[in-house]
């Protein structure tokens, strides 16, 4: 017996203790990141949680890493908050913009719903995550006292982490060893056994949805088996964590475009869309990045009660009114999926769509700038080989144009109206900097004098939001075209302590 004891001891005891004394170790000296999607900060003085700039580094091969978009939450919620977590993956953050994405046209609508109660939804999204990240921050969120979690997730199942057709990481392992794994990666240690192995290696670039055109699936495959299974088991701990937290839970079904959009990838798909089955299209792409019949009957299932359903809420054949191109939403489509997550929460009808955008400083400069984003977009792989892929630019086109139309002082008049109802957002200040900006800035390169009238504006972002990466790179700009020079080294001193792919304060890498 002692001699079996003995071995126990001197076979799995002492190397897990050391292994435990060498986290500790590391921990101590400052080594690595934490784990979890949100990190203690400070805002103006007070006590916050913000987002975890390294939280998707297990989940990614280093270089392609992931962000959330920048929150605040406050550490004392305050008596009588309405705390609202939205949660999902990038179509969830409302991708190309957030700040016109589903969270938005929620809180709009809560805030109007609730005058006297303060409003917090959290937009808790992040581009190319799918279930198995969801649920460490479904967890993480469920400590910060909840009132309500929203969920939107299915597009990336396949194509995300662990999927079979995904570029991230090989194959579809077991899911007990997948969420081994990522404890693993998330241990101090397993972040220094990665940063060892990746010694010499060029850190792979971020390059798009044509990243994954050598990674096709067959509906019928046998290998997405696992896969379903996954986000299944996935879906409904997350479910359990949040409702475990005393917050309410309301899980969505993932419309997806069908009309006017042709399968990515798959001859079977094509003649199934040239028939009109738009639906059997959809699910037999084989470029598999819209969530499929599959993945809505799973959320359907495991939701039960606490479902909502959003593929009804945009029509049986949602086209280029509700979506940009395959899952992102336009404000449209942003609004219809809102609309059905706030008659979950408040039981009522939500504020009126028109009345939503001038809240949100929805403007034709807005438009403008999101349809030549998304026009960037199509013009690359698996875009570029629809079959109707002229059709989709020239749809996106007409935005764009149509936005280009409205008047200046139009849309100046909007943002300071809607600053002026709402001047502690964050979002309102910076996209009205970001068009400040963009006139000025006109105007000088054709001989005229640079005003820099953005740098106020800003500021009032960043004091909401100092960890902002892309609005202090803005600032440090505007100051520097202001003849500012040492404001404008400060502001690349701090961002660059926090983002390191920003060279110098030059262009983002």
């Amino acid at each position: 017996m002692r001699a079996w004891l003995f071995r126990l001891v001197s076979v799995v005891l002492l190397p897990l203790l050391a292994l435990a004394l060498f986290e500790g170790a590391l921990h101590l000296f400052g080594f690595g990141a934490p784990a979890g999607f949100t990190i203690p900060c400070e805002i103006d003085g007070r006590a916050a949680f913000c987002e975890n700039p390294e939280f998707t580094a297990p989940f990614f091969p280093a270089g392609m890493e992931r962000r959330a978009t920048p929150f605040a939450i406050p550490a004392q919620k305050a008596p009588g908050t309405l705390r609202v977590f939205v949660v999902g993956e990038s179509a969830a953050m409302g991708d190309p913009d957030p700040a016109f994405g589903l969270s938005r046209f929620l809180e709009v609508m809560l805030r109007a719903q609730f005058p006297g109660r303060r409003v917090e939804v959290i937009n808790a999204g992040v581009v190319a995550i799918n279930s198995h990240a969801l649920l460490p921050i479904v967890g993480d969120l469920s400590r910060l006292q909840p009132d309500v979690f929203v969920i939107y997730a299915g597009n990336n199942e396949v194509v995300g982490p662990w999927g079979t057709g995904t570029v991230f990481t090989r194959g579809a392992p077991p899911l007990r060893l997948i969420r081994l794994f990522i404890r693993a990666r998330q241990t101090r240690l397993g972040q220094l056994v990665s940063r060892v192995a990746s010694l010499g290696r060029r850190p792979q670039q971020w390059a798009g949805m044509e990243m994954f055109l050598g990674h096709q699936e067959s509906a019928d495959d046998p290998a997405l088996r696992p896969v379903y299974a996954n986000f299944a088991a996935n879906l409904r701990d997350m479910i359990d964590a949040a409702r475990s937290s005393g917050a309410r839970v309301l899980v969505s079904t993932v419309p997806t475009r069908l009309r006017d959009f042709a399968p990515f990838a798959g001859e079977q798909a094509l003649a199934e869309y040239r028939a009109g089955h738009l639906v059997a299209a959809r699910d037999l792409d084989t470029l598999r990045f819209r969530a499929d019949s599959r993945i809505n009957a799973i959320i359907r299932e495991v939701a039960g009660p606490l479902l909502v359903d959003g593929e009804a809420a945009l029509g049986a054949a949602p086209g280029a009114e509700s979506f940009w191109e395959h899952v992102h939403l336009t404000p449209r489509g942003n609004y219809a999926l809102a609309s059905v997550f706030f008659r979950g929460i408040a039981g009522a009808p939500p504020l009126a769509e028109d009345a939503c955008e001038q809240r949100l400083a929805l403007t034709g400069f807005d438009r403008y700038r999101i349809a030549r984003e998304v026009l960037r977009r199509l013009e690359h792989p698996p875009f570029t080989g629809q079959a109707d892929h002229a059709q989709q630019v020239a749809a996106v086109e007409a935005v764009r144009d149509d936005g280009a139309r409205e008047e200046f002082d139009a849309t100046d008049a909007a943002y300071r109206a809607a600053i002026a109802a709402w001047p502690d957002d964050p979002w309102l200040h910076y996209d009205y900097a970001v068009l400040l900006d963009t006139r000025d800035v006109f105007f000088a390169r054709r001989g005229g004098r640079d005003e820099v009238r953005a740098i106020p504006q800003y500021e009032a972002a960043l004091r909401l939001l100092p960890q902002w990466a892309d609005a202090r790179y803005r600032f440090s700009r505007a100051l520097l075209r202001a003849g500012r020079p040492d404001d404008a080294a400060a502001q690349c001193r701090v961002l660059l302590s926090y983002r390191r792919q920003y060279d110098a304060c030059g262009s983002s890498r």
